[in-house]
């Protein structure tokens, strides 16, 4: 682990340092991949607006992931630090945490009261018709239960909340979100009892601790506030075997008697019960993480397919261009045809025009000099025959 300091409680600063630079490089990368989907580019030449960027990556609400990852162990180590350290920085470094912790849960807690505007429709399951495989169907059901969130359209302001926020609230039902407040409060509370680490306290914190993780435990199981079933079934798991480690390590302080075999004997037990409640939590978050992916790789191939359907309406687009431009140059082609037959015809029948005309006045003007011949020709004709 990271040590901070040489003083008491280094690994308890180095723990507080640690998830903060944690935090904050994930804080880092969301800024700079906010700032990659408001850039233009070649498809898009206008700037995105920080809202619409955000929500595209489902922010700020994806933040509450690590920090219920970090939120024990931060909680666990700002205790400690606070009842052992001794350096300076130790009070400052403890109360910028609690701090810190106050304010998540406030935030948490107003998303899903005041300023929630979300809610509830009825999902469309796809059938046989859509999907083949009843295994499909049933694993569609399961991982995805027959309803999902979406914008409220009667309260004001709602659009977008459901993409920026949706990860705090969307494992839960309807009237239910409020949930995620208490799940943030029990990782505070088991974080402060495991941060006492004090001999005095450590009976009272296990009897503790076995208290609010079974209220936790019935809670889950008689409210049930979890959507689809998957979610139901991994949670009240999960808590149960955690109650039953709890109630195990109880068992060595308090049964046998102080004998060192039954303390052995439950203390297995419990490292046993508690491995399993590890399990599936890794399970869980490892079919989280393949719903994630799958979810990027769907939006992936949503974005590829896109592309490929612009480029296809692009080409259709020059294709129709360059038939529209050929059928121009076609009609304009029969235009400058049928325009040169029109003048060629106008010209011939104007030269036919002057030559009909020429022809009569070649037969009556005649000189004089020739009708006199032909007459004096006729009268000699004529004067022979009498």
């Amino acid at each position: 682990g990271l040590r901070v300091g040489s003083e008491v409680g280094y690994w308890y600063r180095g723990a507080l340092l640690g998830n903060g630079l944690i935090f904050a490089d994930i804080l880092l990368l969301s800024a700079i991949f906010t700032f990659i989907m408001m850039v233009p580019n070649r498809e898009r030449k206008h700037w995105r607006s920080a809202w619409n960027a955000t929500g595209r990556l489902h922010l700020p609400g994806v933040l509450i992931v690590p920090i219920l990852v970090l939120l024990q162990g931060t909680t666990a180590a700002a205790t400690a630090l606070a009842m052992h350290g001794k350096a300076p920085l130790d009070i400052p470094m403890t109360a910028f945490t609690d701090i810190f912790l106050i304010v998540i849960v406030v935030l948490v807690g107003w998303i899903c009261s005041k300023g929630f505007k979300a809610k509830v429709i009825p999902r469309d399951v796809p059938g046989e018709d859509k999907v083949r495989s009843p295994a499909r169907r049933l694993l569609f059901i399961t991982f995805l239960s027959r309803q999902k969130w979406v914008d409220d359209p009667d309260i004001k302001g709602s659009e977008g909340f459901k993409m920026h926020y949706q990860q705090i609230f969307y494992d839960y039902r309807s009237g239910m979100q409020l949930f995620i407040v208490l799940e943030v409060l029990v990782s505070i509370i088991v974080g402060v009892f495991d941060g006492l680490k004090h001999p005095d306290f450590c009976k009272l914190t296990i009897v503790v601790l076995l208290l609010i993780l079974v209220l936790q435990a019935l809670a889950a199981i008689i409210i049930r506030p979890f959507i689809a079933p998957f979610e139901t079934f991994f949670h009240i798991s999960i808590s149960v075997l955690t109650v039953c480690s709890a109630g195990l390590v109880m068992a060595t302080l308090y049964v046998g008697g102080g004998s060192t075999d039954d303390s052995g004997k439950y203390q297995r037990w419990a490292e046993t019960v508690g491995l399993t409640a590890d399990v599936l939590s890794s399970v869980k978050v490892f079919f989280d993480i393949v719903m994630l992916s799958r979810w990027f790789y769907s939006r992936y191939n949503r974005i590829l397919q896109k592309r490929k359907e612009q480029k296809v309406v692009k080409r259709r687009k020059r294709a129709a261009a360059m038939i529209e431009n050929r059928k121009k140059q076609r009609r304009q082609a029969d235009e400058d045809e049928q325009a040169a037959l029109l003048q060629v015809g106008e010209h011939d029948d104007l030269q036919d025009g002057n030559d009909g005309g020429a022809a009569p006045s070649s037969g009556t003007n005649l000189p004089n000099d020739d009708r006199t011949s032909s007459c004096s020709s006729d009268d000699e004709l004529f004067g022979d025959k009498k």
